[in-house]
C-alpha cells in the first residue's frame, strides 16, 4: 500500500484522545445501603457491568473513526484492481532518452535516433488526463533551468523536438538519479521511468557503490533497447584518437600528427582516404587499407601556413556512423620570434642567429651588452640569449623572473662571471651546481650521447639513428657542466646541454661559450642545427594545446605573461564567440571551461586578440563501438542503482507498447473506503452513546 499524502498520518496521534478522555471520565458508582432495596442489588451489577462494556466498545469506536478519518486524508492506494472503485491510476512519468554519438548510427529501420524520438512520441501519446509527464536527455544533462512535470503533452512534445545528437557520451546514472528527483514532485500513484537507449556498454560500466543507491518510489522501468531487432552487419569505420607527434611547429615545416583507426566492420576496407584540415583547409590525404576488424596507427603530415592557433581535424570517409569520422587536434605556429642577444660581441652566435631560412629571417634579432640585464625589458622577447658576462646575482634573478612568467633562456658558459656567483645562478634557474671539466688539446673530450626523441633533434638524423650512434661533434678543451635538469648531450664528466624549467618557461644550458675559446663548436655542422633548433623549440609552446573528451570540463593555468588579464575571449567550433574570467589561485590565474559540449576546437584568445590557448573536444572512443544489447547486463546495473525489487519491463515492440501501459497503470485508491469505515464507526457511536446515556440515567 501506498500513501499519497504520508505527511497526514502524523493525524493518527489525535486517536489517543478517546483513550485519554475515557480515563479521565472515569468515576465509580455511589454505594447506597438501603435495606427494603436490598433485593435490587444483584440486578444493579449486572448493569453496571453492561455500561462498562458499552463504555469500552465507544472508545473503540471514536478510536477507528478517527484513525479511518486520517487515513482518507493520506489517499492510501494498492497497485491492483477492485471493483466499483476503477482500475486506472493517473502516472507520473520520466522518459530518459539516449542522445549520444551511437544512436546517430542507421540501420534497416532507418536512423536510430529518429526510432528513438518515434518510441518517446508513442509514449507521450499513451498520456491521459491527469497523467504527468518529463523528458531529460541522457548525454548533456546539464539543465539551464528545473526540468518538471508537465500534464500538457504539446509541451512535453516540444522538449522532446529540442533533443538532438550530442558529442558526449551518455550518463545513464545521473539521468536516473534527475529523474527519481523529478518524480519525487509527482502526485501520481503510478510512477514510471522509460529508458530508451541502444544501451552500449559504456554507460553500464560506472561501478555503484551501495552508499550511492538513489531512493525511488516509482513503480516501473520501461526499457526500449533501439536496434536490438536489427540484423544489419554495421559497417563502420572509427578515428579512435588523433595526437601531435611534432614538438617544434615552425612555418614552411611539416607537422606530424599521429592517427589511430579501427575498422570495425567485418569486411575489408581498401583507399580508405584520412584528410587532414588545418583552420578548415585542406592540407594533407594519405590512403589506407584496412582487413576486416583491423586497428592501424598512421602518421599524416602537412605544412602550417599561417602562424597563430591552428585549428586542426582529420576526417575519414562517410559511413554507417558519422560521428565518429572526424577528431580535433590543434597548436599555435609562433611568428618570427624576437630574440634578445646579450653578449661581449658574439660573432658567430650572431652570425647563426642572423640566417636567413627560406629567404626569411629566423628571428627579429636584438642585441644588447652582457651589463645591461637591468636596464631591459625582456617581456619583449619571446627568447633570450645570454652568452658571456661579467653577471651579478641581481642579473640571474631578473632572468629567473622573465622564464617564471613564460619566457625562454638560452644560457652559454663562461669565465668572467665569478665562480660563486655563476654556481648561485645556475642553482636559481633549476641547473643545480656547476663542474669545470678540462680536456688535453690531444685527447679533447667529444659527444657521448644525444638524445634524438628530445624535439630540438626531431627529424634531425636519419631514420632509425639511436642514441648511442655518436653524431657530429665538436673538440672540447674545457667545459663548466651544470648537474641538474635534463640532460639532452653528454660528454665525459657530465651533459653538455641541459634543460630545465622554470615557472612556465624553459632554460636550455650550454656548457661552452659559442666561440673558440674551448672548442672548435662554431665550426662544426651541428652548431647551426643546435642554434636554429633551439629557436624553434624554445618560440614553441607545447602547453598551447590541450584535449579534452566532449561533456567534460577543463582547467588550466594561464601562462603568467597574461597575468594582468582577467577575461579571456573563447572562439567555440560554431564559430560563436564568448568571454570567459579566470580565477585567481596560488598556482596563477586558472581559467575554467564547463561543460564541453560539442566536438571541435576552442580557441583562447587574449583581449589584444594574442593566441593563448586551443583546447581540442573529441567524443569518447568507446561510442564506436556498437554491441548487440544485453538485457542480463542492464537489469543488474538497474538493480544495483535502485534496488533488487524494482519491475523492469522490456519493451521489444511499439504494438505491445499500450497494452504494457495500461497492465502497470492499474491501481485503486482506497480513501473512500476508509471514508465510508468512518461513518460506519461514527453511527455506531451514536448509537452505543445513546442507549449507554439511558442506562446510566437509570443507575442514579
Amino acid at each position: 500500500m501506498t500513501f499519497f499524502n504520508p505527511s497526514v498520518l502524523f493525524g493518527l496521534i489525535a486517536a489517543a484522545i478517546p483513550l485519554i478522555l475515557h480515563l479521565l471520565n472515569l468515576r465509580k458508582l455511589k454505594k447506597i445501603e438501603f435495606s427494603s432495596l436490598k433485593f435490587l442489588k444483584e440486578l444493579q451489577k449486572t448493569k453496571i457491568k453492561r455500561l462498562k462494556l458499552k463504555r469500552l466498545i465507544l472508545l473503540l469506536l471514536r478510536t477507528f473513526a478517527i484513525i479511518c478519518i486520517v487515513i482518507a486524508f493520506a489517499r492510501p492506494a494498492i497497485n491492483s484492481h477492485l471493483p466499483l472503485l476503477g482500475n486506472y491510476s493517473n502516472s507520473g512519468s520520466v522518459i530518459i532518452l539516449d542522445n549520444s554519438p551511437s544512436m546517430n548510427i542507421s540501420d534497416e529501420f532507418g536512423n536510430r535516433f529518429n526510432q528513438a524520438k518515434n518510441t518517446a512520441r508513442a509514449i507521450i501519446a499513451t498520456m491521459k488526463e491527469g497523467d504527468e509527464s518529463a523528458i531529460i536527455p541522457m548525454a548533456n544533462n546539464y539543465y539551464e533551468e528545473e526540468k518538471i512535470l508537465s500534464r500538457n503533452n504539446e509541451f512535453v512534445n516540444k522538449e522532446l523536438d529540442k533533443i538532438s545528437i550530442s558529442s558526449s557520451a551518455g550518463n545513464l546514472e545521473k539521468s536516473l538519479r534527475t529523474a527519481a528527483d523529478i518524480l519525487q514532485n509527482s502526485h501520481n500513484f503510478t510512477k514510471d521511468i522509460y529508458l530508451i537507449s541502444d544501451f552500449q556498454n559504456n554507460i553500464l560500466e560506472k561501478s555503484i557503490n551501495d552508499s550511492s543507491k538513489f531512493a525511488n518510489d516509482f513503480s516501473n522501468y520501461f526499457v526500449f533497447p533501439i536496434g536490438s531487432n536489427s540484423k544489419s552487419d554495421i559497417q563502420n569505420i572509427s578515428i579512435d584518437s588523433v595526437k601531435l607527434v611534432s614538438g617544434i611547429f615552425q612555418k614552411d615545416k611539416p607537422v606530424e600528427v599521429e592517427v589511430t583507426i579501427t575498422n570495425r566492420a567485418n569486411n575489408e576496407a581498401k583507399a580508405l582516404a584520412a584528410t587532414m584540415y588545418f583552420n578548415n583547409i585542406k592540407v594533407s590525404q594519405k590512403l589506407i587499407d584496412f582487413q576486416a576488424n583491423e586497428t592501424k596507427t598512421v602518421l599524416v603530415s602537412a605544412i602550417p601556413q599561417s602562424s597563430g592557433i591552428n585549428a586542426g581535424k582529420i576526417e575519414i570517409e562517410s559511413d554507417a556512423l558519422d560521428e565518429d569520422n572526424s577528431a580535433f587536434f590543434g597548436f599555435i605556429l609562433p611568428d618570427i620570434p624576437n630574440v634578445a642577444l646579450i653578449s661581449n660581441n658574439d660573432t658567430y652566435l650572431k652570425l647563426a642567429l642572423g640566417t636567413k631560412l627560406y629567404n626569411k629571417n629566423l628571428v627579429n634579432l636584438f642585441e644588447f651588452p652582457s651589463n645591461s640585464i637591468s636596464s631591459i625589458d625582456m617581456s619583449k622577447y619571446d627568447i633570450v640569449f645570454v652568452s658571456g658576462g661579467p653577471l651579478r646575482i641581481e642579473d640571474y634573478a631578473r632572468l629567473k623572473n622573465y622564464i617564471s612568467g613564460g619566457g625562454s633562456l638560452v644560457l652559454f658558459a663562461d669565465n668572467s662571471t665569478p665562480r660563486d656567483i655563476f654556481n648561485r645562478g645556475l642553482n636559481e634557474l633549476g641547473l643545480g651546481t656547476s663542474t669545470e671539466k678540462l680536456f688535453s688539446k690531444d685527447q679533447p673530450a667529444q659527444f657521448t650521447m644525444v638524445d634524438k626523441d628530445h624535439p630540438i633533434f626531431q627529424n634531425v638524423f636519419k631514420a632509425g639513428a639511436g642514441n648511442d650512434e655518436i653524431v657530429e661533434s665538436p673538440t672540447i678543451t674545457k667545459a663548466i657542466t651544470a648537474s641538474g635538469g635534463i640532460k639532452i648531450i653528454q660528454m665525459p664528466g657530465g651533459a653538455f646541454m641541459n634543460e630545465a624549467r622554470v615557472g612556465d618557461g624553459k632554460v636550455l644550458y650550454i656548457a661552452v661559450p659559442p666561440n673558440t675559446e674551448w672548442s672548435n663548436f662554431p665550426f662544426t655542422g651541428i652548431f647551426p642545427t643546435i642554434i636554429h633548433r633551439t629557436v624553434s623549440y624554445m618560440a614553441t609552446k607545447q602547453e598551447s594545446g590541450k584535449t579534452t573528451i566532449a561533456g567534460n570540463s577543463i582547467s588550466f593555468v594561464i601562462p603568467k605573461k597574461y597575468a594582468n588579464y582577467s577575461n579571456f575571449k573563447m572562439l567555440d567550433p560554431n564559430g560563436n564567440e564568448s568571454f570567459v574570467q579566470v580565477t585567481p589561485a596560488n598556482s596563477g590565474n586558472i581559467l575554467t571551461l564547463d561543460n564541453l559540449r560539442f566536438k571541435g576546437n576552442y580557441q583562447i584568445f587574449s583581449l589584444n586578440n594574442e593566441p593563448v590557448s586551443i583546447i581540442s573536444v573529441n567524443s569518447l572512443k568507446s561510442e564506436s563501438e556498437i554491441k548487440r544489447f544485453n538485457e542480463e547486463a542492464l537489469e543488474n546495473y538497474l538493480k544495483l542503482v535502485s534496488n533488487e525489487k524494482i519491475n523492469i519491463q522490456l519493451v521489444n515492440n511499439l504494438s505491445q507498447l499500450k497494452k504494457q501501459l495500461n497492465a502497470a497503470r492499474i491501481g485503486t485508491e482506497l480513501w473512500q473506503i476508509f471514508v465510508i469505515l468512518a461513518l460506519i464507526f461514527l453511527l455506531a457511536e451514536m448509537y452505543v452513546a445513546k442507549n449507554s446515556k439511558l442506562e446510566a440515567e437509570e443507575l442514579e
